[in-house]
């Protein structure tokens, strides 16, 4: 099954001017697709930071969002096993989510497995409740989800080591590295676990694997053009309770491959971006190998390019067009 989509959005916004202080105001990218602050956009928009996330220590990506007000999770299982999340009350696949503003997910479930995000591999999330679907299609009914990566400067490093019950065993790497002028953030994570029963019909223990690899980083061409760039690898399996029992096992790998530029002349930003994600979910176990077993892919294409013009003070002019080609 192919799917194609062209969205093209041409918006006035008119900027609120803010009372609060320009040093402690924070930018937010998502809520109308180019950089303003906090204090001046409409939308309800939550900001979780890296020092946030450093304090609350989450055992996962879906652990960090649930402590978010409008926000409800659903898991099929324990650790590991796929999460829902539900948006002001709208449905799992209305809620869109972003990793430096390329579309992952699978297009049959509808949205994207957040646990398997390592929260050290997150610089900040934004949160934008209500609909954003002008700017980013219907599958932004009910809010946008973005995960920027971590970024760490030259030489920079952090690891962490973590054990626990059930036979829990994790660690996490990030370096920074510098090329010349381009600078790049390399993390590795790896998490696993035997786990424990999660029906009353099955006791045999759900474990699940999981390992992330993620390098981004920019290269500043002059004082106003810049490249950005994105790889990023996720996989792992985990086992589940299905209500025909036996030994019930779904394998994942997703990838990401994104290109961008930006140009910023002051009054005028003109971004561009090139991406492409997949998305692969595999179910095997009950005697059936994993080579044998049922699989689906999402392939999701996007060409971005998004333009603004600031007119004066209180009017900014935006406009940009979205090319999205997805696979099954």
């Amino acid at each position: 099954m192919k799917k194609s989509l062209i969205t093209l959005a041409v918006v006035s916004a008119f900027s609120i001017p803010s009372w609060a202080k320009q040093d402690i105001e924070r930018l937010v990218v998502t809520a109308n697709r180019v950089p303003q602050h906090e204090m001046d956009v409409l939308a309800s928009v939550t900001l979780i930071e890296r020092e946030q996330i450093e304090l609350l220590q989450p055992a996962s990506v879906v652990d960090l969002l649930n402590q978010t007000a409008g926000l409800t999770f659903i898991r099929q299982g324990g650790a590991g096993n796929n999460s829902s999340v539900f948006m002001r009350g709208t449905n799992s696949n209305h809620t869109l989510v972003l990793i430096d503003g390329v579309r992952v997910g699978s297009a049959t479930l509808g949205y994207k497995a957040l646990e398997t995000i390592a929260p050290s591999q997150v610089e900040r999330i934004e949160i934008v409740k209500g609909p954003r679907a002008a700017l980013y299609g219907s599958d932004a009914i009910g809010g946008v989800i973005q995960i920027f990566s971590r970024q760490l400067n030259d030489g920079e490093m952090q690891f962490g080591l973590g054990q626990g019950s059930h036979g829990l065993r994790k660690g996490d790497i990030a370096v920074g590295i510098n090329i010349g002028e381009a600078t790049n953030t390399v993390a590795v994570s790896r998490e696993l676990s035997e786990g424990f029963s999660a029906t009353d019909y099955d006791t045999d223990k759900d474990g699940y694997n999981r390992s992330a690899a993620s390098i981004n980083g920019g290269l500043s061409i002059s004082d106003a053009l810049t490249l950005s760039w994105l790889a990023r690898l996720e996989e792992g399996d985990v086992d589940y309770d299905s209500e025909w029992g036996g030994n019930d096992q779904l394998a994942y790998r997703n990838q990401i491959i994104s290109l961008g530029a930006a140009l910023d002349r002051n009054t005028t930003k003109i971004g561009f971006k090139l991406s492409k994600s997949k998305d692969k979910q595999q179910t095997y176990g009950n005697l059936n190998a994993i080579n044998t077993g049922d699989f689906v892919e999402t392939q999701i294409e996007q060409v971005t390019l998004e333009a603004s013009q600031k007119l004066d003070d209180g009017l900014n002019f935006l406009a940009g067009i979205d090319l999205q080609e997805q696979k099954i």
